[in-house]
């Protein structure tokens, strides 16, 4: 008599090495709502120091959602610190995600100097 349910199979994958323990881990505590969390989050950064560390926290929340490269410029730039945004509308737009990181950089290198 063969009495191994699923769950019995289940239980005994989990335990039987560490990639299954690791994978029922994952299931049980991951964040089912893992993209509209990162959305909440975009819409709540702030730049409030450096550039380049509101470029980090934006750019590990930006591969977590499917927008497109238009609408993270947007999100990108409602986030900048108003020096930064007053002066980037002063430049020729960006064409890219890239090129508007690059020009942040760079506007906000020029500021931080001069304070």
């Amino acid at each position: 008599m063969n009495r191994i349910t699923t769950t019995n199979k289940e239980v005994r994958y989990m335990f039987s090495s560490w990639e299954g323990f690791k994978v029922q881990l994952v299931q049980i505590y991951k964040d089912s709502e893992e993209e509209e969390t990162a959305i909440r989050k975009l819409y709540k950064l702030k730049q409030t120091g450096s550039a380049i560390v509101y470029i980090t926290e934006f750019q590990a929340l930006s591969v977590q959602v499917d927008w497109s490269e238009k609408g993270l410029m947007s999100q990108y730039k409602k986030g900048l610190k108003s020096k930064v945004l007053d002066t980037l509308v002063l430049v020729e737009d960006p064409k890219d995600m890239q090129e508007l990181i690059d020009k942040v950089v760079k506007i906000n290198n020029r500021i931080y100097q001069r304070e």
